[in-house]
């Protein structure tokens, strides 16, 4: 669904190439007949969209592996990269209140607010997610980007409809009640 202002975007995602060139794909779908191999999520996590991520080689006559990543609401997928160890990273938004989430050791466990980014590590073979977390406010949030640095640390950036401080930590510059994050 289009939020107000259209906040959210649909059908978008991205593609990026290993050093082997295997090509993976993370995106979203509405068919819970998506093809699906070696996954950690092989069953539609149900809503109308869930987000799906997949590896193929450089000539794209297979799948290595392929999976579902969501709950029982919408889910999509909007920016992936590949970390240390050749671990997945992908982020989008979710409004499913059992996203596939880590119990401990992560920044949100739970649902903050009626849609929330996310950040989920998959392993490189896609057998299983390493770490996942929420990611948002009180309000709609949704993460857009996501990219790494040469420690393997994580940035994301994307919007919010917060009207506070609730991403602003540790920052010498900010803009309180600004629609856009940039985190680490």
């Amino acid at each position: 669904t289009a939020r107000e202002g259209n906040f959210y975007k649909k059908g978008n995602g991205e593609i990026i190439v290993d050093a082997s060139d295997n090509v993976y794909v993370a995106s979203s779908t509405n068919s819970s007949d998506f093809p699906i191999v070696g996954a950690f999520q092989p069953t539609f996590g149900g809503g109308y969209v869930d987000g799906c991520v997949f590896k193929m080689p450089s000539d794209l006559s297979s799948l290595i592996w392929s999976s579902f990543l969501g709950g029982s609401d919408r889910d999509d997928i909007h920016s992936i990269i590949l970390g240390p160890g050749n671990n997945l990273y992908v982020t989008g938004v979710t409004e499913s209140n059992n996203f596939p989430v880590s119990t401990t050791g992560v920044l949100h466990s739970t649902l903050v607010g009626e849609s929330d980014g996310f950040i989920t590590n998959i392993n490189t073979n896609g057998s299983s997610i390493i770490k996942s977390t929420y990611y948002g406010s009180a309000e709609d949030d949704e993460i857009q980007l996501i990219t790494s640095d040469a420690s393997g640390n994580i940035y994301v950036f994307g919007q919010t409809r917060t009207t506070g401080n609730t991403f602003i930590y540790n920052a010498q510059w900010n803009n309180p009640g600004g629609m856009h994050f940039i985190s680490k």
